[in-house]
């Protein structure tokens, strides 16, 4: 069977155009992979999700880490150890899902590192539940089933009656029944 010129140049065109979705299928991955995500994320099972903010000028960025990984450990992941050790004082800490931690450089002297926790809304991007008795009305929302009156409820209720002691204390109130408690319930927990 003969193909015209048309047809040669079809197919020809066609195969171009294939060839290319591959390529940018493929090659996408690597050009647009998200930093700070370490090629083994998805061979491990509960990766430890940590916020990391380094200097005044730089933005926060989550990291996903192996199970008793260290601040050293994250400052090595992150590309900012400078070699000189101190990260190394804070081996004891063992980080845990939702810890953040603040590296602050001082001009001349070794970065000073604080731990402390993830903003409620970071926390629930990475499906990481938030305290109840902290967050707040707009945190709140972000919950499935959660809407402006039930996220000013849970406040008011806390403000009125002090800190939760147990999730279930939320069905206390009128918005809160069964259906909605059992969508809510993951998203939050109470820090002992």
């Amino acid at each position: 069977m003969k193909c015209s010129a048309t047809q040669l140049r079809g197919s020809v065109i066609l195969l171009a155009v294939a060839l290319i979705m591959y390529i940018v299928r493929v090659g996408s991955s690597y050009i647009f992979a998200t930093p700070g995500i370490p090629p083994w994320v998805d061979e491990i099972e509960h990766p430890v999700i940590v916020e990391l903010s380094y200097d005044q000028n730089s933005s926060d960025n989550i990291y996903f880490l192996r199970k008793n990984s260290r601040v050293s450990d994250l400052v090595a992941a992150a590309g900012i150890d400078d070699g000189s050790g101190c990260y190394k004082k804070n081996e004891s800490i063992v980080l845990k899902s939702g810890d953040k931690v603040v590296v602050r450089c001082n001009d001349g002297a070794s970065p000073t590192v604080a731990l402390s926790k993830m903003a409620d809304a970071s926390r629930y991007v990475c499906d990481l539940p938030m305290d109840v008795n902290t967050a707040s009305a707009d945190d709140l929302r972000l919950i499935p089933g959660v809407g402006v009156k039930t996220a000013e409820a849970i406040v008011r209720f806390r403000k009125e009656k002090g800190p939760l002691e147990k999730i279930s204390e939320l069905m206390k109130l009128h918005s809160i029944g069964d259906t909605r408690f059992r969508t809510i319930r993951k998203y939050v927990y109470i820090e002992s």
